[in-house]
């Protein structure tokens, strides 16, 4: 059994690990992650050479260090979709604007995708395994595998895993052409009931400390993840979903709670209605992407959110699509898709 025992985040919501009772409310179509006071927590002589990425990964790792009780880990894993992109981007602008001369050399050293999970092992004084996944959209649940087969096949016994992304402004801009966002401004908390075409942009960065043992900290027990690419129905995303839950002996009706992705984006949404009235009619229903925006690695948001709502037993109302009849969640199911074509289901337990 593998178990999240202490979990960090940084959001485009308030930093740490509050609960979301007030969430903060965006108008336009991009939501930026807060930017804590970084110097309380990185010494200002490293924190001038970090990029904002790294900022972000380090301070959500530490954080949830911290939260499990531990100085360092004993492998770090680490999910992202497109890596620290602005550094890239800015090393790449400084080829054409300089004439391929006189090129700054820290935009080139952070622009590797694993600069982020080796800026976290230096800083924590890790040597040990230490792996960066950057599959797109299954960049998080494929390092939550990784970590799962670390734990049985070595003497792991405390793993640092994480998701993170971030949103570059000429990154934004071509996905913008390209109808991936909004061309009108919305209210982020108004999200659900958007049915026009595009979504809004988000970030993020979120660490979570998986152990073999349960403490009195722990926050949930990770069951199960499962990713899968371009169902071609509905009724195949049911029957995927079925024969996940039964390699973990369980039915539809066990699934208390259900996370879903819903991003607002009327061309894709329907299929997570159809997916949550189809399959799981008497589950509560809740979603999350209103609170941080639309990225590869947005499962590792919905992860956090939801080891909390399973420890503390009480969903923030912001979350709540439907109300379902069961007032305490055994099982809770996250179900999300990227651009339609990166489908994942994760399984937690109380």
């Amino acid at each position: 059994m593998f178990y999240i025992n202490g979990i960090g985040s940084i959001s485009p919501q308030q930093y740490g690990n509050g609960y979301l009772e007030k969430p903060i409310e965006y108008s336009g179509n991009r939501i930026s992650c807060l930017r804590p006071d970084y110097t309380q927590y990185i010494d200002p002589i490293k924190l001038r050479r970090m990029s904002k990425l790294l900022k972000m990964g380090w301070l959500a790792a530490k954080t949830s260090l911290d939260d499990a009780g531990i100085e360092k880990a004993d492998a770090i894993i680490t999910g992202t979709g497109m890596g620290c992109f602005s550094e890239t981007e800015r090393f790449l602008l400084a080829i054409y604007e300089n004439g391929e001369q006189f090129l700054p050399a820290t935009p080139f050293m952070q622009s590797a995708h694993s600069t982020i999970g080796s800026q976290i092992a230096m800083m924590s004084a890790c040597n040990a395994y230490n792996m960066t996944f950057s599959h797109r959209g299954f960049s998080f649940e494929t390092a939550l595998l990784d970590a799962c087969l670390q734990m049985l096949e070595s003497d792991a016994k405390n793993i640092l895993v994480g998701g993170i992304d971030e949103i570059a402004d000429n990154q934004f801009l071509f996905q913008k052409r390209i109808g991936r966002w909004k061309q009108e401004s919305i209210n982020n908390l108004d999200l659900l009931h958007s049915q026009t075409n595009g979504t809004i942009s988000g970030e993020g960065a979120a660490y979570f400390v998986m152990g073999r043992e349960r403490n009195p900290n722990t926050y949930a027990q990770l069951k199960g993840v499962h990713s899968f690419s371009k169902p071609q129905s509905d009724e195949q995303l049911r029957s995927t979903t079925h024969d996940f839950l039964c390699r973990h002996q369980l039915e539809a009706t066990d699934i208390d709670l259900l996370m879903l992705g819903i991003n607002g984006d009327g061309r894709t949404d329907t299929s997570y209605h159809a997916f949550r009235e189809g399959t799981f009619p008497q589950a509560t229903h809740t979603y999350f992407k209103h609170l941080c925006g639309e990225y590869p690695t947005a499962t590792a948001f919905a992860t956090w959110l939801s080891s909390q709502i399973m420890k503390r037993q009480h969903i923030p109302e912001t979350a709540i699509v439907k109300q379902g009849k069961k007032p305490n969640y055994q099982n809770l199911l996250i179900y999300n898709h990227y651009k339609n074509d990166y489908h994942s289901l994760i399984l937690l337990a109380k």
